[in-house]
């Protein structure tokens, strides 16, 4: 028997959208699809992936992604700890195709505002060139955490993660070429994926979203360049939190922006956004909605930090493994909080704003600095002399699951690599070897 609150979902769909209601609810029963983006920068070769790629399961409005036949077990594949692919919806891929069609500047600065676990923020990082700047946040300290691990993994630096309520950039001004606004919602079009969310969905949960959608929206206005643009999305089905709220922002000095979609697909566009269902695409339920800011609507002034101790810029005569760097025109080393980053040189303008960062780029190294940094063995920009150890598929699970490893090398740190992808870093003593994986990235479960 059918939820009853099915009913009411459908009811707030066919607000906006005609759909086949019998194929929507069965397509509830059926199994989620499983789609990965391919990291361009790390896997050349996609035989070197631990599960097979058909070119005929290519998802279509995004590069180097793929639908898997299965689910393989993730946690157990080193490669997965390396950044060399990152697991998401297909639906959540369509941000690649948003900012083709845009042309958004590569050079320029984009905020993702609500981007943990870190799927559109990678899909950004990888559009981003390095001498563009990705400011990506996360309310949530612990999820702001995992956030900037994610975007560590997939190796550029190109990004600063930032831990804020939006109110905090009401008070920035004219400072974004595109702001991403995939806001928190019911979650009504992944009740296939997490049956148990349908039991708490109804009119109420609904109304409290909108109220916070539009809070949240507003506090953003005033920080999109004039010209700039906004994509805002849900991962729910409801008008009232999509098609509502797309023209909540017409009202505030933006226009729609008309997106052609790729034909064949199952998407569907409606009359102010563009709709993902499980019934007619390989995906999740998702929508996404397109604005270009036409009305300058900045009503506060921008307040900067005129001064900020903890921040200031190294020479690289005091970086610590600088060596371990192929550092680039487009990078800066930046000391912060007791911490050494690669960034882009674009992140130093952005450190003055009235923002709790997490991360500015890649983490170099940390006082002390006895070794290099975790997420410096994931960059994409070290050093290829650098010292450096192949693994096993077993050995590499070692390492990961902060076990023991038993190699004959000299005295040194040494990167450890699977696949010729970075993991992590060991020191090779007189009488043993060190393992420097972080405790709290390690595998926890049993490997089969």
């Amino acid at each position: 028997m059918t939820h009853p609150a099915f009913s009411l979902l459908l009811k707030s769909i066919q607000k906006s959208v005609s759909i086949d209601e019998k194929a929507f609810l069965k397509a509830h029963s059926g199994v989620p699809h499983t789609a990965i983006k391919i990291n361009p920068n790390k896997i050349k070769d996609k035989t070197k992936l631990s599960f097979e790629i058909d070119d005929a399961n290519k998802v279509v409005w995004a590069k180097d992604a793929y639908y898997l036949s299965h689910r393989p077990t993730f946690y157990s594949d080193p490669l997965f700890y390396a950044g060399s692919y990152y697991v998401m919806d297909s639906s959540s891929m369509f941000l690649e195709y948003l900012l083709e069609t845009l042309n958004i500047d590569k050079q320029g600065i984009v905020l993702d505002i609500a981007a943990a676990p870190g799927g559109k923020s990678v899909i950004i990082s990888n559009y981003l060139s390095e001498n563009g700047l990705l400011l990506s946040n996360e309310i949530n300290f612990n999820r702001a955490k995992i956030l900037h691990y994610n975007l560590s993994k997939w190796g550029k630096s190109n990004f600063i993660v930032s831990n804020n309520a939006t109110d905090k950039f009401k008070e920035i001004n004219n400072s974004f070429d595109l702001v991403i606004c995939d806001a928190p919602c019911t979650g009504s079009g992944l009740f296939r994926k997490y049956p148990e969310w349908i039991h708490s969905f109804n009119e109420q949960l609904i109304e409290q979203c909108v109220t916070r959608q539009k809070q949240i929206l507003s506090n953003l206005f005033s920080s999109i360049q004039e010209n700039g643009y906004l994509i805002y999305s849900t991962c729910s089905f409801t008008t009232e939190e999509n098609e509502d709220i797309a023209e909540f922002i017409l009202q505030n000095g933006f226009e729609l922006v008309n997106i052609p979609v790729p034909e064949n697909t199952g998407i569907i566009k409606t009359e102010r956004g563009i709709r993902f269902f499980p019934h007619l695409t390989p995906s999740e339920g998702f929508f996404y909605s397109v604005f270009q800011k036409k009305v300058n609507t900045n009503h506060h002034s921008t307040s900067f930090l005129s001064k900020q101790k903890d921040i200031s810029k190294s020479s690289l005569d005091k970086t610590p493994f600088k060596e371990y760097i192929a550092i680039k025109d487009s990078h800066t080393i930046i000391q912060w909080q007791k911490k050494f980053y690669l960034a882009s040189k674009k992140s130093e303008g952005l450190l003055s704003f009235p923002l709790k960062f997490i991360g500015i780029g890649t983490t170099i190294s940390e006082h002390p600095h006895y070794m290099p940094a975790a997420e410096l063995a994931l960059s994409i920009h070290l050093n290829s002399q650098l010292p450096k150890i192949n693994l096993s598929l077993t050995e590499a699970q070692q390492f990961l699951k902060k076990e023991n490893l038993r190699l004959d090398l000299p005295k040194g740190i040494y990167l450890v690599q699977y696949q010729e992808c970075g993991l992590g870093w060991v020191k090779v003593l007189e009488n043993r070897i060190n393992n420097y994986f972080p405790t709290e990235w390690r595998i926890l479960k049993d490997i089969e």
